[in-house]
């Protein structure tokens, strides 16, 4: 992290320039808490209440959410966007967001089991990896319901198109999903960080959690067939979400 290193050089050149620090993840570590800091900008009550915990005042944390991307304020034409990539607005569209890096794997028997299905498509988005992106293009080339393509500018068009999205939990493709409503499937979150912010929204029954591929596609079946589980995920998505994070982090800077 820099801000140890922001610390360390505000104390030994006596610089009186504030430091801020905003944590993009809906869980917290000690090493997040920096002498020297004059405020921290959290996604979460719970993260506050952490943060306390460390000897951090009160008056030092704003609960202001994780900001991300004006273009997830943008209103999507499901329809039209589908369309475009010929793609039925009629089938149920899975998104499965490997990461900028395409760094999400395993799930290749997982697409198998939807390549022609009638009523399901699915779109995955291989980021810089294009190795994955060529492999996946080539396994696939004969099934028409699966898109395959590599980083995209457009993800706030995806989510909002999408019925369900595949994922690793990271923070600000959590707070994307919030933003668009997009039910989420945390697909085998690693040991840290993603763990922690994966049992936050599993906890707070705003997201599912896969360990592997049977309780991958149990979950898309239960989400696919079940508008009770979606309509509960979207409403408490609806109620934790602050579109407005960066403007009050700016405000609070300024």
């Amino acid at each position: 992290f820099p801000t140890p290193v922001l610390s360390l050089i505000k104390k030994e050149l006596k610089l009186n320039i504030p430091i801020h620090t905003v944590i993009t993840d809906y869980c917290a570590h000690k090493n997040w808490v920096i002498e020297n800091t004059d405020t921290y900008y959290v996604a979460t009550e719970e993260l506050k209440t952490y943060l306390i915990s460390k000897n951090v005042s009160p008056d030092m944390i704003k609960i202001t959410g994780i900001p991300i991307s004006n273009s997830f304020k943008i209103q999507t034409d499901r329809t039209a966007w589908l369309k475009r990539f010929n793609l039925s607005p009629k089938k149920e569209t899975i998104l499965i967001a490997t990461g900028a890096h395409g760094s999400l794997k395993g799930f290749r028997s997982y697409v198998k089991s939807y390549a022609n299905h009638e009523d399901t498509q699915i779109v995955i988005v291989c980021g810089r990896n294009d190795e994955l992106r060529h492999k996946l293009k080539n396994d696939f080339k004969y099934a028409d319901n699966i898109l395959i393509i590599g980083y995209s500018k457009s993800m706030n068009h995806w989510m909002s198109s999408s019925d369900i999205m595949i994922t690793k939990p990271g923070g600000i493709t959590l707070t994307e999903a919030l933003a668009t409503e997009t039910p989420v499937i945390l697909y085998k979150p690693t040991p840290g960080q993603e763990f922690e912010n994966a049992m936050y929204f599993h906890d707070k029954k705003m997201a599912l959690v896969a360990n592997n591929k049977i309780e991958l596609r149990q979950h898309t079946e239960s989400l696919l067939r079940n508008q009770t589980i979606i309509h509960t995920i979207k409403s408490r998505m609806r109620k934790i979400r602050n579109q407005r994070a960066a403007e009050s982090i700016i405000a609070n800077i300024l």
